[in-house]
């Protein structure tokens, strides 16, 4: 995740009385395309078809001295928590007919904006021995499938956070009717909101309360040194619209939103007596034109992660391969279910953490299935 191969030659085959002799073949990708390597990818043009440095990363995994065993081997043996470890030639000489099948390290798409994949990533990262799979026996590659822009209304966030700050001398808002809070449901939605008010409003502290759902949306806030005054039991609109505390932050509330979000927050909050002003500031939309080499890293992908219905139409349009999905939550895995997926892992709870979670349950089921005996 994230570094280099090490340099040096690659590790020596195990011998032949081991179980793990048989070489990973590299997966051939469209010609042209990036190879890949740890994280991500690096520019280097393909060879005969197969990209070298994917290639090279396998053939070391699959002869990887520790302990006589590839990755795939040792994730198979390792039982779930509170169980003994199972030792046995035979097993792991079976397993590895998993390192064949496979062809490798599995392959997971991240899907989200380019360069907003690092917390998933490193979330995936921290999940895989916490269920006994080894490190190198996944590779997460971004295959950034949705894009922001600014919404038809991001003008109007502006004018309406300057209206908050004192006019002139007198200490009275500006204009407009008193928020008791602003309400956000992405960390896409709470950027936009930075942006706006670090435009309108001078340098000046935000003067209205923060509640927003889920720790990715928090994180932006926060980081931007506002305190988040509020955040529902679950990470979603629903729980939101449900939660809210009307005598802490009635009856106006302000909704910075995405052009395509559904009415969920704002008829749930409606229904309880707030008053909501929806706002559509940004737009999160399909690209357009996927790169050659995306369309490659797509067609070579094991498992897809899906942060949103947004990036979810976009894969059903620029590929027609449906692999195992993992979902952040029920409204990625309802797009999911409509795009023609029918290998859907998604959180009880929707979030990071449940997030990475599936993914890493997403990847044991594809190894498990890899090292499944063929029917007759």
């Amino acid at each position: 995740f994230g570094s280099s191969e090490a340099s040096g030659p690659p590790s020596s085959p195990p011998t032949s009385g081991s179980p793990c002799t048989a070489a990973m073949p590299a997966r051939p990708l469209a010609q042209g395309t990036l190879g890949l390597v740890r994280g991500g990818f690096t520019r280097q043009r393909l060879r005969s078809g197969v990209a070298t440095p994917l290639g090279h990363l396998r053939q070391r995994l699959a002869a990887s001295a520790a302990f006589g065993l590839c990755c795939c081997c040792v994730l198979l043996l390792l039982p779930p928590p509170g169980r003994h470890l199972r030792s046995s030639h035979a097993a792991a000489s079976s397993a590895c007919a998993c390192a064949g099948a496979v062809g490798g390290p599995i392959l997971v798409a991240l899907t989200r904006q380019a360069g907003e994949n690092g917390k998933l990533r490193r979330a995936v990262q921290e999940a895989l021995p916490l269920q006994g799979v080894p490190s190198e026996a996944v590779e997460c590659v971004e295959v950034p499938c949705i894009e922001h822009a600014r919404g038809s209304d991001y003008a109007a966030l502006e004018a309406r956070l300057a209206s908050l700050l004192p006019s002139a001398g007198s200490g009275a808002l500006a204009g407009g009717p008193e928020l008791g809070a602003v309400v956000l449901t992405s960390p896409e939605g709470a950027r936009v909101l930075l942006d706006a008010w670090a435009s309108a409003g001078g340098g000046e502290r935000l003067p209205i309360p923060v509640a927003c759902v889920g720790m990715g949306t928090a994180a932006v806030v926060e980081g931007a040194g506002v305190a988040v005054e509020f955040s529902p039991s679950k990470a979603d609109a629903e729980a939101l619209a449900a939660e809210l505390p009307f005598e802490r932050f009635g009856p106006r509330v302000l909704y910075p939103a995405s052009e395509i979000a559904p009415g969920t927050l704002q008829e749930g909050l409606t229904a309880r007596g707030f008053e909501v002003e929806r706002l559509n500031t940004y737009t999160t939309r399909a690209v357009e034109e996927p790169s050659d080499d995306m369309l490659a890293l797509m067609a070579n992908t094991d498992i897809v992660t899906f942060g949103s219905p947004s990036a979810v139409k976009a894969w059903a349009k620029h590929s027609s391969r449906r692999p195992p999905c993992a979902c952040i939550g029920g409204t990625s895995r309802t797009a999911a279910e409509a795009a023609g997926f029918s290998e859907i892992f998604s959180p009880e709870s929707p979030g990071l953490p449940g997030w990475a979670e599936v993914t890493v349950a997403a990847v044991r089921a594809k190894l498990r299935e890899a090292a499944a005996p063929s029917a007759p």
